[in-house]
């Protein structure tokens, strides 16, 4: 945001907090002196109009006197012309009426002007949202108000002059204003305006309409108001002010700056089975009505049934495979005030000289109002681990959600930031919703398998006697129970802890406890914070479900419906030659999708036994995915494809290179090269990523003479949708996760990974980040020895994807010479030197990691070498060194 453009959202910010928080007060000041004043101050103003005298009525009356005759005689007697007043003289309820409407006209004007100023330039700021699809009836609106507002003013001065039209005319405003027909969007203290409102009206209608001289005060000659006339007004004002016929408040227009929404949301899954959300079961995690009212608002955008539980309110039953339990939190909830930028004067004194408004927004906090929800799986997938292998069953595919959505804002209601915050949580389950759909590895399991269980006792515990029972989950392995057991606290968990321990539960790690078949999980948080709000205590109860299955079951059951079997058991569960009939059988049908082929490759991926099935399989796979139309859901079946040929190079060669042939230049092998700085490296540019590329890498291995490549368990894909207006929703996958984000103009990003091992691909950890935060060069000095680094620039224009590789191999190669001495990446070193150079380069670069390519007569020398020195032994590995290795 350039510097003009902060100036202007801070003076709009300056003002939106003026409209919201100071207005309501200065009219009701403004009022209040304009009602001391009128009383205070005697100020009337008489009308006279002139009639004809008596006399000279009398002297138009004679029959027998001629014209000429009649005006002689009225110049001689002269008379003079009778006075009468035009209207009543005003009375104080008449003149306090006046006053107050000139003004409450005049402050309704500016009220007007000054909201539908801020709303236009809250449109045309940046990345403005428009809630009022009718800009022209909206102007229209305003106005037509204004109008109204003026001619309140000019009626109000006529009122006291006899006006009985003036005085209709504010009989009408004073029914329109009960219905809150002019308010600031947002405003803080509506109550006080909505006070004015209220107060003005009653008062206007009863000095105009309702007391006994209501029209003797305004003119002379009238006809009384009837009865039924004052009823009918009176039923307009019930109605204006408990319906919305009147109401066309301004607050749903353009907003922008008023309001500003934050998500941070993280997903873990247990992989199994896998069954589509029926139903969302949400349940209050505090008792306050905001929590309430989200919940109610999410009800109604969610997808599927969804049904709402209150704080103490009994759940109503069971839960199962196709049902979604919420645990909703309000997290936050106050005024925020942003920290001050930390600058010193001097420095904002050098700004002031020229940019004094941005000077100024740096010495200043921002207040604004924010509120923020949590909601999670109180059910998390740690409850949902099999107790035991029995059946060697698959266990239930829970997610362990959890969705913080924070909202700051600065001029809506609390009812609108509820609305924005449901509508982006309902997003965000909806997809998720949909994305179990398109997973379902099961729709309803086996009759032996789908009974309720028998109903679970709670845990014989103090701490239950007033424990609140949240809800119950049964698979066909388990069944769990979770209460909330008390405020959360460190006494109440050491308490509930020690009282575990005392009747013999077993503390095995976190907070869990086990016995016999049995487990609790206690959760809560020390404190009540913004990022992982438990105020309360939870414990979640499982136990095994003894389920009796007869000794067959699995047998026949993978014979008849290998499909669902595949989806509840493990393929170990049955011996493998009627596995590998039914799976046969299974592959005959043509429709099967991707999806389940690579379930299917899943289940037997480790099975040395099966290997034609894994090949056969896998190129199925492979095939059936580049055929389905591209989706977001289906970038993850690459991601798996990516996965499995790198790990499966090896083990199904052939299956790869079909793979790699049918896919042709989707799938881009790079070969790392060794540069001056010590880097393997390799770049590219790939030009259509109307489908996921996919890229994969391998290295020379630093010792072997005859130029052997090693197959590094890595992959890279990158994918871009076209979204609406202009935008993109862009992909990025690795070993260790995906990316998502959506931009007009995506800008270049990195991934490293951490400690990357050679072998299998695992890292410790992965950082992600914007190549716009730091160069290149830098990101070349942070990547540590042993850490891959994926620097991509992904062009949805352009249709281009172009990548840098950049790898640290922490490997250091160590052979032996026939006359003794040792090779350190093919540099001959003796014994005494090789020491050195070990421990050198681990003072530099931290750690390494020692590849020991030793004949096993010679690795009992190695190893009473290293046992006098400070080399970390568990950093060193043995392998026998492949044939031509010195």
């Amino acid at each position: 945001m350039d510097a003009e453009t902060m100036m202007t959202m801070d003076g709009l910010s300056r003002m939106i907090e003026f409209m919201r928080d100071a207005f309501p007060w200065i009219s009701l000041l403004a009022l209040l002196i304009t009602i001391v004043g009128v009383m205070l101050k005697e100020k009337r103003k008489r009308a006279f109009v002139l009639e004809q005298s008596g006399e000279e009525a009398r002297i138009e009356a004679l029959p027998d006197l001629s014209a000429e005759q009649k005006e002689q005689l009225l110049k001689a007697a002269a008379p003079l012309p009778a006075t009468k007043e035009a209207f009543p003289l005003p009375d104080l309820p008449l003149r306090l009426v006046s006053a107050l409407c000139k003004v409450f006209g005049l402050l309704k004007i500016v009220l007007l002007l000054g909201s539908a100023y801020m709303m236009m330039r809250i449109a045309s700021g940046p990345n403005p949202t428009k809630d009022n699809e009718h800009p022209i009836v909206f102007f229209i609106l305003v106005t037509l108000t204004v109008v109204l507002a003026v001619a309140q003013i000019v009626a109000s001065t006529k009122v006291t002059r006899g006006g009985n039209g003036a005085r209709r005319f504010l009989i009408f405003m004073a029914v329109l204003e009960l219905g809150g027909a002019v308010r600031a969007p947002g405003m803080a203290f509506e109550s006080v305006w909505i006070f004015i409102l209220i107060t003005m009206s009653a008062y206007t209608l009863w000095v105009l309409l309702f007391r006994k001289r209501a029209q003797r005060a305004v003119l002379w000659e009238f006809a009384p108001t009837r009865l039924w006339q004052k009823v009918a007004v009176l039923i307009l004002c019930i109605l204006s002010f408990t319906t919305e016929l009147f109401n066309f408040s301004m607050e749903t227009t353009a907003t922008n700056s008023n309001v500003r929404l934050e998500s941070n949301s993280s997903s873990s899954e247990v992989g199994g089975i896998i069954m589509p959300i029926e139903r969302i079961v949400l349940r209050a995690g505090d008792p306050s009505k905001d929590t309430l009212a989200l919940m109610r608002l999410l009800q109604e955008e969610l997808n599927v049934p969804t049904e709402v539980l209150g704080f103490d309110a009994a759940p109503s039953s069971s839960l199962s495979g196709g049902d979604m339990y919420l645990l909703v939190s309000k997290a936050v909830d106050g005024k925020v005030k942003k920290p001050q930028n930390e600058m010193s004067r001097t420095t904002l004194r050098h700004i002031a000289k020229d940019n004094p408004g941005i000077a100024d927004l740096f010495s200043r906090p921002f207040a604004a109002d924010e509120i923020a929800f949590t909601i999670q799986t109180p059910f998390s997938h740690d409850s949902f681990t099999p107790l035991s292998g029995k059946w060697a069953m698959h266990c239930m595919s829970a997610a362990d959600i959890k969705l913080t959505q924070r909202a700051e804002y600065t001029t809506l209601s609390r009812d609108q930031v509820l609305e924005k915050i449901a509508d982006a949580v309902a997003k965000t389950f909806n997809t998720h919703i949909q994305q179990c759909t398109e997973k379902v590895s099961l729709l309803e399991f086996p009759e032996a398998l789908a009974g309720e269980p028998e109903p679970m006792p709670a845990p014989e515990l103090v701490c239950m006697a007033d424990a609140v029972p949240l809800g119950s989950y049964f698979s066909p392995q388990q069944q769990i129970s979770c209460y909330r057991v008390s405020a959360f606290s460190d006494e109440a968990l050491v308490a509930v802890s020690n009282e575990l321990v005392q009747i013999g539960w077993v503390h095995d790690w976190d907070q869990q406890y086990s016995k016999g078949n049995e487990k609790i999980l206690l959760r809560g948080q020390k404190k009540y914070s913004r990022d992982d709000p438990w105020p309360y205590l939870h414990l979640i109860h499982s136990q095994e479900r003894k389920v009796e299955l007869p000794e067959s079951f699995a047998e026949d059951f993978c014979r008849e419906n290998y499909a669902d079997f595949n989806s509840i058991f493990y393929a170990k569960a049955v011996p493998a030659d009627v596995l590998q009939a039914a799976m046969w059988a299974h592959l005959k049908n043509p429709d099967l999708s991707a999806r389940e082929l690579y379930r299917m490759y899943e289940s037997i991926s480790r099975s040395d036994e099966l290997v034609d099935l894994r090949s056969e399989t896998l190129f199925r796979f492979a095939r059936v995915l580049r055929e389905e139309p591209m989706s977001e859901y289906l970038f993850d079946l690459y991601r798996n494809l990516g996965q499995a040929i790198s790990v499966a190079h090896d083990k199904v060669p052939d299956a790869c290179e079909k793979i790699t042939e049918l896919y042709g230049d989707q799938i881009i092998h790079l070969e790392l090269e060794t540069d001056t700085n010590g880097f393997d490296r390799a770049e590219i540019t790939v030009q259509g990523i109307d489908r996921p590329p996919l890229i994969t890498i391998s290295k020379k291995i630093r010792n072997d003479p005859s130029g052997r490549r090693e197959f590094l368990p890595f992959y890279f894909q990158a994918w871009a949708e076209v979204l609406e207006e202009g935008l993109y929703k862009v992909y990025s996958a690795t070993t260790q996760g995906r990316r998502t984000s959506e931009s007009a103009d995506p800008n270049s990003a990195y991934t490293v990974i951490h400690s990357f091992s050679v072998s299998n691909g695992d890292a410790g950890n992965c950082t992600w980040g914007e190549l716009g935060a730091r160069d290149r060069s830098s990101i070349e000095e942070w990547t540590r020895p042993g850490d891959l680094c994926v620097i991509h620039q992904i062009s949805p224009r352009t249709n281009e994807l172009s990548v840098a590789i950049l790898f640290k191999d922490d490997r250091l190669f160590v052979t032996r010479a026939a006359d003794g001495d040792y090779f350190l990446n093919n540099e001959r070193m003796a014994n005494d030197e090789l020491l050195l150079a070990l421990l050198e380069y681990q003072v530099i670069n931290e750690h390494c990691r020692v590849v020991a390519l030793l004949e096993k007569e010679d690795r009992a020398e190695f190893k009473a070498l290293l046992s006098d020195s400070s080399i970390e032994k568990r950093q060193v590995k043995y392998e026998d060194p492949p044939p031509g290795v010195l």
